[in-house]
């Protein structure tokens, strides 16, 4: 099994300033799967509990291991890139360097396996159905109208009083209210309405509400790289390197020091190439070479993806199909520092903070070292009343793109 990293994805929000937005997703129930444990509620779509899908194959997180009716305990040992789960007086080690798993008497080849980081912590992805089979679990996948429900069950649970079959499970779980809140999620909130003071005294003095900023940095690592990273490290400001290409090989310490301190996300390797949009394969390819080099590198792959400005036209709703069923979140840009790097223009583009966040795209270049200082300054001090809070790239955010594409 070769792994691509996948993950279920939740996201949209209206891109602004660079792109106009030419087409709305649908929600399509087929593409949503829920997680059961037991006889337990499904677990929300848009939370750190949610299943990953790729090619029918199911991976859950490891706090779904710990932290429910599985009742498992973890290990991880850096050095070595392992990660052993015991249960039930069982314990399998996953070799994330590998993706094989092994006990004390079998080796386990190419079984899949993952991790990324979010907000300072690991989280780790592990196929669902090899782990049922090896602790002695029950897995079922249980089509509704609203989506797919992937339900384990423990032999304790089987026994009880307390057991529902998948039969009855299938209508008596919540999916339809957790179908409703992951659609009510991507609802746009009505602007408050303001109402004039009938009040003859002076008016107190109202909060700024902050606007939310994600720093993003794209391209291949080179000489700028590192600088630009000392000087997010001196203002403690969080920020996702986007990256691609050749140059990644010659900057491995500079890349291991990304993974280690910001958030990675991969671009096509080679954006320039001409048939980078002549299929769904091509495009999959292209990403999929920047991942595994990263993970080369690094040991870890990504979540988070970028496609070049170039060609936008050519990417068709059945790319955008694959990018989602591989688990891909496409992030784009609503402020480019690329092409404008003047503080004042870039500054004069920001949305009011209801209309936000704003994601600003820079690059690893000498424009984008020059331009840092007074950008960050702004940013952590505000200006003319304005006040902004940069955020880290999270899961649970939802993704910015030019598609709007909310799946």
């Amino acid at each position: 099994m070769k792994l691509r990293i996948v993950a279920v994805v939740l996201a949209a929000m209206l891109i602004i300033s660079v792109f106009s937005v030419a087409y709305m997703a649908p929600l399509d129930p087929s593409r949503l799967y829920y997680l059961a444990i037991n006889g337990e509620y499904v677990y929300d779509i848009n939370s750190k509990y949610s299943p990953i899908m790729y090619n029918r194959e199911a991976y859950v997180s490891h706090l779904v291991l710990t932290n429910s009716d599985l009742k498992c305990t973890l290990s991880y040992i850096a050095s070595k890139k392992y990660l052993e789960i015991s249960c039930n007086d069982k314990t399998i080690t996953f070799e994330l360097a590998t993706k094989d798993a092994h006990d004390s008497t079998t080796l386990y080849e190419d079984v899949g396996s993952f991790y990324y980081e979010s907000g300072g912590d690991l989280q780790f992805f592990l196929p669902i159905k090899f782990l049922c089979e090896y602790f002695d679990w029950e897995y079922s996948q249980l089509s509704t109208d609203y989506g797919t429900i992937l339900r384990v069950k423990t032999p304790e649970y089987m026994n009880s009083k307390l057991y529902l079959s998948d039969k009855i499970y299938r209508t008596a779980s919540n999916v339809l209210e957790a179908y409703n809140k992951y659609v009510k999620a991507f609802e746009s909130p009505s602007p408050a309405v303001v109402q004039p003071s009938q009040s003859a005294n002076p008016e107190p003095s109202v909060e700024v509400e902050p606007l939310i900023v994600f720093l993003t940095f794209e391209g291949e690592p080179n000489e700028y790289t590192g600088m630009i990273a000392d000087m997010l490290e001196k203002e403690a400001m969080p920020a996702a390197f986007f990256v691609q290409g050749e140059g990644m090989y010659g900057y491995s310490e500079e890349l291991r020091r990304l993974s280690a301190n910001f958030v990675l996300g991969v671009c096509p390797f080679n954006r320039y190439t001409s048939n980078l949009y002549e299929s769904v394969d091509s495009l999959l390819s292209s990403i999929e070479e920047t991942n595994s080099t990263l993970d080369e590198l690094t040991f870890k792959k990504s979540l988070f993806i970028r496609l070049p400005e170039e060609n936008r036209e050519s990417v068709t709703p059945e790319m955008r199909d694959a990018l989602v069923a591989s688990g891909y979140r496409m992030w784009d840009w609503t402020i480019d520092a690329v092409s404008e790097t003047k503080l004042n223009a870039i500054l004069s583009n920001l949305p009011e903070p209801s209309k936000g966040p704003a994601v600003i795209r820079l690059g690893m270049n000498e424009d984008t070292y020059k331009l840092l200082p007074s950008l960050l300054s702004t940013l952590k001090n505000g200006v003319q009343g304005a006040k902004f809070t940069v955020h880290k790239l999270d899961m649970v955010d939802r993704p910015i793109n030019m598609f709007n594409d909310v799946r």
